[in-house]
């Protein structure tokens, strides 16, 4: 789960890295600046570049990205504290590493450090809010920890910036359970399926908002989903017991 790349063109110096996501949702947004080489223009007049450079990642000093690539290093092993010192000593060469603050608080996560965990996170979509693993980290630290309140934001703009991620829709539909909106529940479970959400929990989400909402037949279609999705799942006798009691009161 560790991506390598290379980008070449003629005319730029090359640039190469390491990115690790090894951690939900599996996915991340690269931003890659390429620099004329020596005595090159890095203009080509035929085909002109396109496309915005970003003035942030353009400045990083070179001391402070050899410190975070050596961090990344160090995760990609899985010595996160090892990662650390290393991170914390990229943000103090430049203070606007964005990408220093999400590893950093990726680090303290895996050591359990959730308070660190949660200022790292913060203060790396303060500095660049385009960034879709800190926005679900964040969503979810705030979620596990019953801030569901707090956990909608960083979770709607984790959902814009990878729409095609269904853990998006899926986190998004527990928290609007925990916060009673169960119309909003069950949209963001029925999107989270359509985008093929393996965890077959999406169905339980379903299930109880459709509940909640007197839909007991909808319901249990949804229950009945989950226990033909992992029928050996510890929460099957579970679902089967709700199941008979729907029956029951339907008189079935």
């Amino acid at each position: 789960m560790v991506i390598q790349y290379k980008v070449e063109k003629p005319g730029y110096v090359p640039i190469w890295g390491r990115v690790d996501i090894s951690m939900k949702p599996c996915r991340v947004l690269e931003w890659i600046t390429l620099k004329p080489a020596a005595g090159k223009s890095g203009i080509d007049e035929h085909n002109p570049a396109s496309g915005v450079i970003d003035g942030r990642i353009a400045a990083i000093p070179p001391e402070a990205k050899t410190e975070f690539e050596a961090g990344q290093l160090n995760v990609n092993s899985n010595d996160y504290s090892g990662a650390i010192p290393h991170l914390q000593k990229a943000i103090a060469l430049y203070p606007r590493y964005a990408e220093a603050y999400q590893l950093l608080g990726v680090s303290q996560l895996q050591l359990n450090h959730a308070k660190e965990a949660e200022s790292s996170l913060l203060k790396a979509i303060e500095i660049e809010d385009r960034m879709p693993r800190a926005q679900y980290l964040l969503g979810v630290m705030y979620a596990i920890t019953s801030r569901a309140d707090l956990a909608e934001k960083p979770l709607r703009r984790f959902a814009e910036l990878d729409p095609q991620n269904p853990d998006a829709p899926f986190e998004l539909a527990k928290v609007y359970f925990a916060l009673n909106r169960f119309p909003e529940a069950e949209m963001r479970a029925r999107d989270a399926i359509k985008l093929k959400e393996k965890n077959a929990g999406v169905y339980i989400v379903l299930g109880y908002a459709l509940l909640r909402q007197k839909r007991a037949e909808d319901a249990k279609k949804s229950f009945q989903q989950f226990l033909k999705t992992e029928p050996n799942s510890p929460m099957a006798v579970d679902m089967r017991n709700i199941i008979a009691q729907l029956d029951q009161r339907a008189g079935k």
